[in-house]
């Protein structure tokens, strides 16, 4: 009977220490948790997502991210307009989710231009990236 306690004991330890091992591989993989463009961002999130942006005068078009365990890297939101880079936001990451939005006024941009925002990190890596019209 001690032996089976002790059997079950020892395979319930090895499970926990096989999910706990599972739960760290899948949280070092996960990076760019969320990345999208928005027409605003309140309390560090996103308002709604887009694919087009009517460049109203005035209003302006943000990318936010959400970036996981990449606390101490510095990662970049590097913004394009028809292939040229047009802005670059550096951050360093100083927290496990660690949430960063940049914007640029709609009166840059006009009709028919594409935007285009990478995630780049400090080891040079494209990390998300995500693009948007305007009609």
């Amino acid at each position: 009977m001690k032996k089976f306690a002790l059997l079950i004991a020892l395979s319930m330890l090895f499970t926990t220490a096989v999910y706990a091992q599972d739960t760290m591989i899948e949280k070092e993989v996960k990076k760019i948790q969320r990345h999208q463009f928005t027409t605003n961002v309140q309390d560090r999130e996103p308002a709604d997502t887009l694919t087009t942006f009517d460049a109203v005068p005035g209003t302006n078009l943000y990318y936010f991210s959400e970036l996981m365990n990449m606390q101490g890297m510095t990662v970049k939101q590097v913004w394009y307009k028809n292939d040229q880079v047009v802005y670059e936001l550096p951050v360093l990451v100083s927290g496990p989710r660690w949430r960063v939005y940049s914007s640029m006024k709609a009166e840059q941009f006009k009709s028919g231009d594409k935007v285009k925002v990478e995630i780049v990190g400090d080891d040079g890596k494209v990390y998300a990236t995500d693009d948007v019209t305007i009609p």
